[in-house]
């Protein structure tokens, strides 16, 4: 198995499906994404580029993750305590049909809303009340994943290097008093903080970032 530590870099490949029916519900394959009819053009396919152990996974992906050595792909069933969790009763509420149309929002069963700074799927819609569930649309599913430990990146310069190339950033690097300095040259700043944090969250408090 592959010695994985909190802050690591790891690139994977994956397909997830639902374990109740084999439903395909994310790839990084894009053939695979086209193959079922899930393809965005919003999507980056491709391996995976991910900051380990920083509650950027599953938690039953990572336990999986930690089963593979560099190269190896494997089949794995998450149980959904360890993915989306279980479905909650009272996530479900029922809510009057003139709150919506206050908001000139005709609801329709299936519709994803933002309500209240939160997330919910449009159960049903009758006689002026919709049922809206905040559940996660997972939850209470267990999933199967077949997983690729593509890349495990643990050494300081090349993570930030890795980072910098995932926020098309042009970076150099240099060290002092056993922080890693990261000179940014040039970056979008709208990805400016993004790539801030993803740094700190990789290196905690052993990274500072400067720019020219």
């Amino acid at each position: 198995m592959a010695n994985i530590k909190k802050g690591d870099l790891v690139k994977i490949e994956f397909t997830a499906r639902t374990a109740i029916d084999g439903t395909v519900i994310e790839t990084t394959d894009e053939e695979i994404a086209k193959k079922n009819n899930i393809w965005s053009k919003d999507n980056k396919y491709g391996p995976k580029l991910i900051i380990a152990q920083s509650g950027f996974m599953l938690v039953g992906l990572e336990e999986a993750l930690a089963e593979l050595e560099v190269g190896q792909e494997k089949e794995f069933k998450i149980n959904y305590e360890k993915a989306f969790g279980p479905r909650k009763k009272e996530l479900v509420r029922v809510m009057s049909l003139k709150d919506f149309e206050k908001q000139k929002i005709k609801p329709t069963k299936g519709m994803l809303l933002n309500i209240e700074n939160a997330f919910a799927t449009v159960k049903s819609v009758n006689s002026g009340r919709v049922v809206v569930d905040f559940n996660h649309p997972l939850a209470g599913q267990d999933l199967i994943y077949k997983l690729k430990l593509v890349e495990l990146i643990t050494e300081p310069k090349e993570k930030c290097y890795a980072l910098a190339k995932e926020f098309d950033a042009k970076i150099s690097t240099t060290s002092e008093n056993g922080k890693i300095i990261v000179n940014v040259e040039s970056i979008d700043k709208n990805k400016k903080n993004s790539f801030e944090l993803a740094l700190k969250i990789s290196f905690q408090d052993l990274v500072e970032v400067k720019y020219k």
